[in-house]
């Protein structure tokens, strides 16, 4: 709250300090304006309701940015005008301050230091830097998790919530997965009463969404903050200087895919692992399963921007609650390596994210060692995030071998 609270005072004097504190933190230009991505969908609603296509081009918005939302933003008439922005986006940034309270409170003192640099990574002040939209979707989840853990008629509520979230940013709609807990029939009502819903909104809707999918944001794979499973075989064939009709990277992914898919079984039968997840506290468990899902979802199915590495929050409390009880010294220690590599990969963008340290390092040590320092981290940064789905998918089929559903499918009912 404190830094939160400092940085909104230094915008509001206009300082100039405000650039040097955000390029700290490589956050993208333009810095000087706040909550763009929130003002984004204002300026989309208030287009499309004097009748412009938005898909196209979007004249309200200050960048011109078309929609690559869900079209049901665009039928949110009540969402007030860009002059509201500004408390808009302080109201949305507040409540994701104050929701880090919501989150299972600290056991030991050295976990403070993890909990307050992951809140204090880029990715998650980038997110509120934006206002993104993804912001509101953590809070969605952090809801759905605290529902998931109570009755029935809670849980029911629960999916709901992430069904309204995924109606609106489609990757929530991966956190359907956790419904695998229900016994089948609860299952199987779950999914049914989730696919109609989607499929009337992908028929309705469906000329809309072809439009918008041409909008979705696409970045590269060496230089830049996205991540995704894309980027490593993409990024060595272009180092690699390749041509695009190379088959090197379907080669290079299809190998990384099959190791990735290799270690996540392996955890999955980890037994001890599986024991573990399972002792949690239910919040700390529902949390850590909702992460993962997220993470891995999002990390398999293409490109994110960097701000969405917010979700990783939610995997914190139960790699640190893993770290700290765990009965198998195996499981502390892959917990343990699981919490730094989230750290490590919340906070690389620091460098990662910022074209002026490529040309830092090749003033420094020349143009062609420091371009392969900036490689080597790269490569490491990139490893690091398949070895994070690994690990987190690992922990979520664990979970799913163990769930009714799934058991009772196997045993024939």
């Amino acid at each position: 709250m404190a830094v939160f609270t400092a940085i909104v005072l230094l915008y509001t004097g206009r300082s100039p300090a405000v650039r040097t504190i955000m390029n700290f933190w490589a956050i993208h230009p333009p810095i000087d304006h706040p909550f763009l991505d929130l003002r984004y969908i204002f300026a989309g609603v208030e287009c499309w309701a004097k009748g412009i296509d938005v898909y196209i081009a979007n004249p309200c918005d200050p960048l011109g940015r078309p929609h690559g939302y869900s079209p049901l933003w665009l039928r949110f008439a009540f969402l007030p005008g860009q002059q509201w922005t500004t408390v808009a986006g302080l109201t949305v940034d507040g409540l994701f301050v104050l929701a880090l309270a919501a989150l299972p409170p600290l056991q030991r003192w050295r976990e403070l230091p993890i909990r307050l640099l992951a809140i204090l990574s880029p990715p998650v002040i980038f997110a509120l830097q934006r206002a993104n939209v993804d912001v509101i979707m953590f809070l969605m989840l952090l809801g759905a998790a605290g529902l998931w853990v109570r009755l029935l008629p809670h849980r029911i509520a629960g999916y709901a919530l992430i069904l309204a979230a995924g109606l609106l940013k489609f990757y929530p709609l991966i956190v359907l997965a956790t419904a695998l807990r229900e016994r089948t029939r609860v299952c199987v009502m779950v999914s049914a009463a989730a696919g109609g819903t989607l499929l009337g909104f992908a028929i309705y809707f469906r000329s809309e969404l072809h439009a918008m999918a041409a909008n979705i944001p696409t970045g590269g794979y060496l230089v830049g903050d996205m991540f995704g499973a894309k980027n490593l075989p993409y990024g060595l064939a272009s180092v690699l200087g390749l041509p695009e009709s190379s088959w090197f990277k379907i080669v290079a992914g299809a190998v990384l895919a099959a190791s990735c898919a290799v270690a996540m079984l392996t955890l999955s039968r980890w037994n001890a692992l599986r024991s573990a997840v399972a002792g949690l506290a239910s919040f700390e468990a529902a949390l850590l399963l909702f992460g993962a899902v997220v993470f891995v979802g999002c990390f398999v199915t293409g490109q994110s921007v960097g701000y969405r590495g917010i979700h990783l929050l939610l995997v914190l409390p139960g790699l640190l609650a893993l770290w700290r009880g765990a009965a198998d010294t195996c499981v502390k220690h892959f917990a343990r390596s699981a919490t730094f590599l989230v750290l490590f990969l919340m906070w690389q963008g620091a460098l990662t994210w910022n074209d002026s340290f490529l040309t830092a390092l090749q003033a420094w040590f020349g143009a062609s060692a420091g371009a392969g320092l900036w490689a080597g981290l790269w490569l490491i940064r990139e490893l690091g995030w398949w070895a994070l789905a690994a690990a987190l998918g690992g922990i979520f089929l664990g979970f799913a071998r163990e769930a009714p559903a799934v058991s009772r499918l196997f045993a024939g009912g």
